[in-house]
């Protein structure tokens, strides 16, 4: 399955909604993609990845949310991860990546835009 992708302003915010899976085949594309359009849009403050429709993220896409994460955290920009299934949330926490990359609910994420 390819890795798709659509980006969504909303307020401050850049969200970018992922289908598909993140693994090693796509997680180059994967931070390509978002380094791009976030290039593209200087005047944000905040990129969170929805990933309600990723179906599975292997150690590689782990390995980019962490490139991610540094790279906006170098920018001195907000970054997190929105809508992970059951399955991904336990699979973020045993890597202990929510001890270092924020993760929402797509409620809670909604919460935080006001």
């Amino acid at each position: 399955m390819e890795l798709n992708y659509k980006v969504k302003r909303v307020s401050r915010s850049l969200i970018f909604e992922y289908s598909g899976k993140i693994g090693i085949k796509e997680a180059q594309v994967f931070t390509e993609s978002v380094k791009e359009e976030v290039n593209q849009n200087p005047n944000y403050e905040e990129v969170a990845i929805d990933c309600s429709a990723v179906l599975f993220i292997d150690s590689s896409g782990m390995g980019e949310l962490i490139n991610l994460y540094r790279w906006f955290h170098e920018k001195e920009k907000f970054f997190c991860v929105i809508g992970l299934s059951s399955e991904l949330r336990t699979i973020i926490r045993l890597a202990k990546l929510n001890n270092l990359i924020p993760i929402f609910s797509k409620e809670e994420y909604k919460k935080r835009l006001g």
